[in-house]
């Protein structure tokens, strides 16, 4: 009889899930009714293959409904509402110059735009080789930048065409930290390690 004694208690168990069920999903239709139950929100992600429905069928038990939108579209591809700004244009940047005899750049920054900074570095460099005797006139004077030094003294050349922006960096003090950054992380003419010390 031990056999039939478990058989009524699944019975009676099995009826009880079934109250329990039905008294729960009344309830939840009674809540979806006042809309105290609704879903959270709705989440946009991108489409890849089998990721994506797995994805969305996690949330789903979250009460999370998911949109997919495919990875790339023909828009992203074609549109580019503006036009780029060459670097000779940027102004707030830290840049670096090349040296076309040595591997060694000069690093600065500037509030205005590149190609301002770059022109009076040219101008104060007055491009031209030097004979010995003005070489060691020009070493005695201290010059403005480390360009200029670095062609009254060594006779280098620099390759102002490749003057290139770095960094970009509206706040001064912040931009004075990116400077002695790049200053410390290139090989350069610099004279010290930059302003921010």
């Amino acid at each position: 009889m031990p056999g039939s004694n478990a058989v009524i208690q699944l019975g009676v168990s099995e009826k009880q899930r079934r109250i329990g069920r039905t008294r729960v999903i009344k309830e939840i239709k009674e809540l979806v009714r006042k809309k105290e139950l609704k879903n959270r929100g709705m989440v946009t992600i991108p489409y890849v293959k089998g990721l994506s429905e797995a994805f969305s069928r996690i949330l789903k038990t979250y009460r999370i409904c998911t949109a997919v939108r495919p990875h790339t579209m023909l828009r992203n591809m074609l549109v580019h509402p503006k036009d780029r700004i060459s670097d000779e244009e940027k102004p707030e940047v830290v840049h670096k110059i090349p040296c076309k005899n040595c591997e060694q750049f000069y690093v600065g920054e500037t509030g205005r735009p590149l190609g301002a900074r770059v022109k009076e570095h040219r101008k104060e460099v007055d491009t031209g080789i030097f004979t010995r005797a003005e070489k060691t006139r020009a070493a005695s004077i201290c010059n403005k930048s480390a360009i200029t030094d670095r062609v009254c003294n060594e006779n280098h050349v620099i390759d102002w065409e490749n003057a290139k922006v770095v960094d970009l960096e509206s706040n001064k003090a912040a931009r004075l930290i990116r400077e002695a950054i790049w200053i410390r992380k290139t090989n350069n003419m610099n004279r010290d390690e930059g302003s921010y010390q």
